[in-house]
């Protein structure tokens, strides 16, 4: 789930940046922080996935007939909606009555009266203020003048007031809405604020810093009363970690570090300076002092600490807590199949750290690495601090996730490059295939895994609900006549609820582990992976089993580019470009339509566009 922060023009940069980051530090890892602007509002699905929409201090009113529907009737049927640095004014007046172009307004049908956002511009000033129950909020820096309306006592619930000089209770400055199924919650005071940061540092007093947990504290109340189920803690200091590049051979280790120009043995780093990383490489001996508890929280986001394991041996488990390296290759080793097309399978070369940034960025991101790197290498890590999704979309990563990236490297000369559309859809397959292992969750409950076209994993319960657990993002670097490709996966393993998990599905008699899972999706991705190279990249070997693991067999969908929008049936995926076949749900037409994702960033499936013929 998302909280989408709007991001367009009328919103202060300052408050926008601010609301981002003081959110973002209360409810990770439970729900990603997205921004959306006023079109996407407008337009796309954004409401199935957005646990609360957040609207950042702004210099004039949010005005969008579109829009502002999208917002009003989200909120009655059941969403959040959270305005800060904003307030609320009361009409008589129907949403929208004498304007072009209609703002944010909420209907009270008991009243009659319609609720307005407003925002006052003045000259910036320090306010005080007083919880309802009886909590201080101090030196908050507020730019304007806005006050919070007050409205019948069943639908009005009332958060904080102004906390005046001569020690009285002023206007209201934060409340809670109840609008139909949903909540509006509006808060005067700019409590996204860092006191310690600008513009808030120039007028805060100087103990303002202490006061800037009770803001948090009061912004971490709002979100719980917005229905988030927020961590317990919120994480602390994070940085990345070093990595451990090991392999199911010396040898192995040996000529990777030799294909980056690394000597395999070396008694002082070697650095290795790239476009968005520079990399120091180590040779690994157990009390190294890259690795000290004491170094771990000044190492850099930009300085990435690779620990080369060359003899062999895998990292003390101390160095490796969350994943056992050791067991891994043991699974990864029990399964009888070796590769034809690579000198090694998929797996025996290892990156993995416990903390990374993200492990597509650090591979596409870097060419000196990324061609450097012989193939296939697998980058693995417990946690990414800046996980990538599809488009815009970030990747949650709290603990429990299992997020890797695979290299691989084709000729273009006996490889059509049309067809690495389909290598999405073989990470995908070789996942729910994965899942149906008896080590993972066996035939019974793998079967609740789905594909969602193009690229998502699904949870299919029986009552129909269906949670996302995973997804494949996939990036291409052409160069020299070969084709570089990054496989990004993540798949919710172990996660606790509120996050869907396969962990989820499992009775006591079974055990999940994450190093039981990775061995199994990248099994049965070399095999696949094997019959691709040897077909040429044709689908038709994987036609069959993909159709019969994905959620959408015969089912409607709405193509939303032609007038009036047409319903039309799925059938399947073309075999050239990968696309999504459909037939004309009505008439006697069996002419195909074939149909692509029009880019949104929130529901593939409920925004395509026909392709051009």
């Amino acid at each position: 789930m998302n909280v989408l922060v709007y991001s367009g023009p009328e919103v202060q940069q300052a408050s926008l940046q601010q609301t981002i980051a003081t959110i973002r530090s209360i409810v990770l890892p439970n729900y990603t922080v997205q921004t959306i602007n006023k079109q996407a509002l407008a337009s796309h699905p954004w409401t199935t996935s957005c646990a609360a929409l957040v609207l950042p201090g702004c210099t004039q009113s949010f005005a969008s007939n579109a829009a502002s529907d999208r917002i009003s009737s989200y909120v009655e049927n059941g969403g959040s909606f959270i305005a800060l640095s904003c307030g609320t004014r009361l009409s008589g007046l129907a949403p929208g009555t004498g304007q072009q172009e209609r703002p944010i307004a909420f209907f009270d049908r008991r009243s009659g009266s319609s609720l307005y956002l407003t925002h006052l511009q003045s000259q910036p000033q320090v306010v005080n203020a007083q919880l309802s129950d009886g909590a201080a909020l101090r030196s908050v820096y507020q730019h304007g003048a806005s006050q919070i309306s007050p409205m019948d006592g069943k639908i009005f619930t009332e958060l904080a007031r102004y906390h005046l000089n001569d020690d009285s209770l002023g206007d209201v400055a934060a409340a809670v809405y109840a609008i139909g199924s949903g909540r509006f919650t509006a808060v005067a005071p700019g409590v996204e604020y860092n006191p310690s940061e600008e513009p808030a540092s120039t007028i805060v007093p100087a103990h303002g810093p202490e006061s800037h947990q009770e803001t948090r504290q009061f912004v971490r109340k709002i979100l719980a009363l917005s229905g988030l189920d927020l961590p317990e803690q919120s994480p602390d200091n994070l940085h990345p970690l070093p990595q451990f590049l090991v392999s199911a051979s010396p040898s192995l280790t040996q000529a990777i570090a030799e294909s980056i120009q690394i000597k395999a043995s070396f008694p002082t780093p070697q650095v290795l300076q790239d476009e968005n990383d520079t990399f120091h490489f180590h040779t690994y001996c157990d009390d190294m002092e890259v690795l000290s508890k004491e170094n771990l929280g000044t190492l850099t986001w930009d300085t990435k600490h690779i620990v080369v394991c060359s003899g062999g041996e895998t990292p003390d488990p101390r160095h490796t807590p969350l994943f056992d390296l050791r067991r891994f290759y043991d699974s990864l080793s029990s399964y009888a199949h070796r590769p034809v097309t690579t000198p090694w399978i998929t797996g025996d070369a290892l990156l993995y750290s416990q903390m990374v940034t993200s492990t597509q960025t650090m591979l596409d991101k870097n060419p000196k690495l990324l061609s450097g790197l012989p193939t296939p290498i697998v980058s693995l890590a417990s946690h990414q601090l800046t996980g990538r999704g599809r488009g815009a979309n970030v990747w949650l990563s709290p603990a429990g996730c299992l997020q890797f990236s695979i290299l691989l490297r084709l000729p273009l000369a006996s490889f059509p490059a049309a067809k690495l559309v389909f290598v999405q859809y073989l990470a995908g397959l070789a996942i729910i295939e994965a899942c149906r292992d008896e080590r993972v969750l066996g035939p019974e409950a793998g079967e609740k895994i789905r594909l969602k076209w193009p690229n998502d994993v699904y949870i299919s319960h029986a009552d129909g609900e269906l949670k996302k657990i995973g997804g494949i993002l996939v990036n291409t670097s052409f160069a020299n006549g070969k084709v570089d490709i990054v496989v990004g996966c993540g798949v919710n393993v172990l996660n606790p609820k509120p996050i869907a998990s396969l962990s989820q599905l499992v009775d006591g008699s079974r055990k999940l582990s994450m190093e039981d899972t990775l061995a199994a999706i990248l099994y049965n991705f070399q095999t696949m992976w094997d019959t691709f190279i040897q077909v040429k990249g044709s689908f038709e070997p994987f036609m069959d089993l993909y159709l019969r693991r994905w959620l959408h067999s015969d089912q409607l969908v709405t193509l939303e580019t032609v007038t009036p929008p047409m319903p039309v049936r799925i059938a399947g995926i073309t075999s050239d470009y990968g696309l999504l076949r459909t037939y004309p749900a009505k008439g006697r037409s069996q002419q195909p339509i074939d149909l692509q994702p029009d880019g949104n960033s929130f529901d593939l499936m409920a925004g395509l566009i026909r392709t051009k013929v």
